[in-house]
C-alpha cells in the first residue's frame, strides 16, 4: 500500500476540536479527548519519517534494525487515525442543525484555512525539494507540472494526504445534506464506507486499474465513515468505551501487532496478498483510536499533560507542514555510519530535535497575525 510508507498530518479545523456553537444544539466546548488523540497521532507521523531511513540502513536481521522496524510499523496508525478524526468532528458538529448557508460558510472556511495553505507549502516544497537534492533544474517545473504536483500532492512525499482529506471535504455538505433528509443512511454510514472502499479496491487490482488510486478519498471511505459515525453517536460510543475500556485497549494491541508482525515477516520472504496488508492497515487505524481514545480519556484528568498534549495538538497542522523540511537539513548535515552507536543517537535524538523545532516553529508561526495563511486556523 502507498500510502502505509508517506504519513502525513490533519489539519486543524477539523481533527481535533469539536467544539460546538448554540446553532448546533451541542453543549459548548471541546471533546478533550479528541484533541488529546491528535497531539499522539502527530507524534506518531514525526517518528514515521525520522525512523523510515533507519528501518532500510540497518542491518538485515539485526536487533536494531528490528526495533526501528516495530516502532515504524506501529506508528502507522497515524493517517487512518487522522481522517477518522475528522469524520467524528465533522458529524458531530452537525448532526443536529444543517441548511444551505451552513454548507456554504463550510466550504468558505476550508477553501480560507486549508486549501489556501496547502497550496502554499505545495508550492514551497516544489522548489525546495529538487533544490536541496539536486534532483532536476528549477528551469524544469513547469506551469503544468506544478499544476499536477498540486492536484495530486505530489511535491513532497506527505502532501498526498491534503489531497484526500480536501476530497473529503469536497463530498461533506452532500453527504451530511443526505443524511439530514434520510437520517437511516447515518445508521449505515460504516457500511456504506466499506463498500465503496472495497469496490475501489477491487477495481484496482481486479479491473480496469485506478489511477492515482493512492491519492483518492475512496481507498479510506470505511475509516471515515466509521468516524462519522462515531461523530453521530458521540455520547453512546464515549459510555461504550468507558463500560469496555478493555476491548478497545485489547483490540488495538492485537490488531496492531498482528499488522506489524506481518511487515517483519515480508522482510524474511514471507509474504502476504495485498488484500491482508490492506485489511489489516485499516483496522488498525479504526482499533488504534479505540485505544488511544482510552488512553486520553484518562490522561484529560491530569492538568499538566492534558494541557501539553492540547498545545501540540492545537498546532499539528503546522508541525506536518514544517517537519520534512528540518528533516532534510537534518539528515543531510548529521550523519553516522548505519549500526553504528552515533547512527542510533542520531536517529533517535534527530526524532526529539526535529519535533520540537517544528512544535515552536509552528507556534510561533501561529502567533503571528495573518499566521492562518501558513498553517490554517
Amino acid at each position: 500500500m502507498e500510502q502505509s510508507t508517506a504519513i502525513a498530518a490533519p489539519t486543524e479545523a477539523d481533527t481535533g476540536s469539536a467544539s460546538s456553537s448554540g446553532k448546533s444544539g451541542k453543549s459548548a466546548g471541546r471533546i478533550r479527548e479528541l484533541e488529546l488523540l491528535r497531539a499522539f497521532a502527530i507524534g506518531a507521523v514525526v517518528i514515521i519519517h525520522a525512523t523510515a531511513g533507519a528501518t532500510v540502513e540497518a542491518a538485515l536481521g539485526s536487533r536494531s534494525q528490528l526495533l526501528y522496524l516495530l516502532v515504524n510499523r506501529l506508528s502507522l496508525f497515524a493517517v487512518p487515525i487522522f481522517i477518522l478524526l475528522s469524520g467524528i468532528v465533522l458529524f458531530y458538529r452537525y448532526s443536529k442543525h444543517w441548511s444551505l448557508s451552513e454548507a456554504i460558510s463550510f466550504y468558505r472556511k476550508r477553501l480560507q484555512f486549508i486549501v489556501i495553505p496547502y497550496l502554499l507549502w505545495s508550492l514551497f516544497y516544489s522548489y525546495f525539494n529538487p533544490w536541496f537534492y539536486k534532483t532536476v533544474p528549477l528551469s524544469a517545473l513547469t506551469p503544468d507540472l506544478l499544476l499536477d504536483q498540486l492536484l495530486w500532492g505530489t511535491s513532497s512525499y506527505h502532501l498526498y494526504f491534503m489531497v484526500i482529506i480536501i476530497q473529503f471535504y469536497a463530498v461533506f455538505p452532500i453527504l451530511m445534506t443526505l443524511i439530514h433528509r434520510f437520517p437511516s443512511l447515518g445508521k449505515a454510514l460504516p457500511w456504506i464506507g466499506l463498500v465503496l472502499q472495497a469496490g475501489a479496491y477491487a477495481y484496482r487490482y481486479y479491473g480496469g486499474g485506478l489511477e492515482h488510486g493512492a491519492f483518492l478519498a475512496v481507498t479510506y471511505a470505511f475509516v471515515f465513515a466509521v468516524g462519522g459515525w462515531i461523530g453521530l453517536n458521540y455520547d453512546r460510543f464515549r459510555q461504550w468505551l468507558d463500560s469496555y475500556s478493555w476491548v478497545a485497549t485489547a483490540a488495538a494491541v492485537a490488531v496492531g501487532g498482528a499488522y506489524t508482525l506481518l511487515h517483519v515477516v515480508s522482510r524474511y520472504g514471507i509474504k502476504f496478498g495485498w488484500e491482508t496488508e490492506a485489511v489489516l492497515f485499516h483496522l488498525y487505524g479504526v482499533a488504534a483510536a479505540a485505544g488511544l481514545l482510552v488512553l486520553c480519556r484518562h490522561l484529560s484528568n491530569y492538568k499538566g499533560i492534558s494541557r501539553f498534549l492540547t498545545s501540540i495538538g492545537a498546532v499539528s497542522f503546522g508541525i506536518y507542514f514544517v517537519h520534512p523540511v528540518l528533516l532534510s537539513v537534518y539528515r543531510a548535515y548529521w550523519t553516522a555510519p548505519p549500526g553504528s552507536l552515533s547512527y542510533h543517537w542520531l536517529t533517535i535524538g534527530g526524532f526529539f530535535i526535529i519535533f520540537t523545532l517544528s512544535w515552536g516553529i509552528s507556534r510561533g508561526i501561529k502567533s503571528l497575525p495573518g499566521g492562518w495563511i501558513l498553517l490554517g486556523r
